[in-house]
């Protein structure tokens, strides 16, 4: 092999390498859209940065079960001034409905042009605050009393004109990504209502059937 040949061979290498560089997070990144998985993610990873700058701690894939109760907790930040419960929906569906209906609208496609799927699912809101107001008993239930419980529903899915919608009364923690991580530099998750983080975190993984 003379030089040029070799030349020509190192050229082709590194392109190959760089293209596989390119496409492989790409279709990495597709695959985890039609699961659902990237939205999931890119939340935790918000909150991620935004704990370790902090000293707060991000809490994950957390369910505790209390008899014939139980709750699922996607992510869950502990803070100086509480806890925040977050909620992901990942798909391109827009949702009707109030805080008081026991299930929502779900419309997937276009309605404008009459190709739509319309199906009912349980209100996330309802959801969301019986799993606050779980985990409140379960501290509770170890004298831990007196810690903030927020609570907010992210929207991580684009579609085609715009970002997926909650058209929900009554209820305004609905967030996109730019809006949750506006959320998060909210100042009173700034304030220390003197919660012991690390404490907090050591009980959550106590009665949590898994851990981070």
């Amino acid at each position: 092999m003379d030089k040029i040949e070799m030349i020509i061979l190192i050229a082709s290498v590194a392109a190959i390498v760089i293209l596989a560089a390119v496409l492989i997070p790409l279709l990495i990144k597709r695959d985890q859209l039609k699961k659902g998985i990237y939205g999931r993610k890119k939340v935790y990873s918000i909150l991620k940065r935004f704990a370790s700058f902090r000293n707060y701690k991000v809490v994950s894939d957390v369910t505790i079960k209390n008899g014939n109760k139980s709750a699922y907790y996607e992510n869950i930040l502990v803070s100086y001034y509480g806890l925040m419960i977050v909620k992901t929906v990942n798909d391109k569906s827009d949702y009707y409905g109030s805080t008081y209906d026991k299930q929502w609208a779900k419309v997937t496609g276009n309605v404008e042009k009459g190709k739509y799927k319309k199906e009912y699912v349980p209100n996330m809101i309802t959801e969301i605050e019986d799993s606050v107001n779980f985990l409140r008993e379960e501290f509770t239930r170890k004298k831990v009393y007196g810690i903030k419980m927020d609570s907010v529903i992210v929207l991580t899915r684009r579609k085609k004109g715009g970002m997926a919608q909650m058209y929900v009364s009554g209820y305004s923690d609905f967030k996109n990504i730019g809006g949750f991580k506006s959320l998060l530099r909210a100042a009173k998750y700034e304030k220390d209502n003197n919660v012991d983080v690390d404490a907090v975190v050591e009980l959550i993984n106590s009665i949590s059937e898994s851990k981070e």
